[in-house]
């Protein structure tokens, strides 16, 4: 469904790559189309309740209408698209992000993964969502790759508390999801130049509040002997 997305985006448009987009800005559109793709397919089969999974399917069906639309505005305005398309964007973006980092996190419970294996796929996972997020803002510099690699790293130091703590998948995507809200929250924030202490104390109240929500709310699974 997400290719169909892409390719129908392209053919209305009649869309050449090489003279109304470039083709980095293309792969950045294709990032939470996959991601969203693979994410909820895995996400559907874990999560338990035909009622559930219905209301999964409608909000999935909601990401990618945001999606083409957020597309085919960029196509014909770059990023002078309406501040609400990107918005929207955000929001598939905090929803992709929750559902790749459960799956991810779900499969290192149910296949028993050895750490590292956990904090190297959240590393390469956060990696892909800072990049996108980067561009989906029109931060994006050749010069900033280096805060991706630091966010994705302090992204993997999570995944390293995260593989000890014997809490069930939905728990932790929502444990990564607010570290990550936070951590692209304070970033998007300073290099638009207006971070203040008061975004930061914001912030850090937010995460405060998510996680011990999460954390209190939580099925602790029993730890092996």
């Amino acid at each position: 469904m997400a290719l169909i997305v892409l390719i129908g985006a392209l053919w209305i448009l009649n869309f050449d790559l090489r003279s109304k987009i470039a083709r980095t800005s293309y792969v950045y559109f294709l990032i939470p189309n996959l991601l969203l793709l693979v994410s909820s397919v895995i996400f559907a089969a874990f999560l338990q309740g035909f009622i559930f999974q219905q209301i999964l399917v409608l909000i999935i069906i909601a990401a990618f209408y945001i999606l083409f639309r957020t597309f085919t505005a960029f196509c014909r305005k770059g990023f002078r698209f309406a501040p609400i398309s990107r918005n929207n964007l955000s929001l598939v973006t905090f929803f992709t992000a929750f559902l790749v980092y459960a799956v991810v996190y779900g499969g290192s419970i149910y296949f028993s993964w050895p750490g590292y294996l956990l904090i190297l796929a959240i590393a390469f996972i956060s990696f892909l969502i800072f990049s996108q997020s980067f561009w989906q803002h029109d931060i994006f510099k050749p010069k900033r790759w280096v805060y991706i690699l630091g966010l994705s790293f302090l992204m993997a130091e999570v995944a390293l508390v995260m593989s000890y703590a014997p809490i069930n998948y939905l728990a932790g995507g929502l444990v990564f999801l607010v570290i990550y809200y936070v951590l692209w929250g304070l970033t998007q924030h300073y290099f638009e130049g207006i971070l203040t202490k008061r975004l930061v104390l914001e912030h850090v109240i937010i995460a405060f509040v998510a996680l011990a929500l999460a954390l209190s709310t939580a099925r602790w699974l029993p730890i092996a002997t």
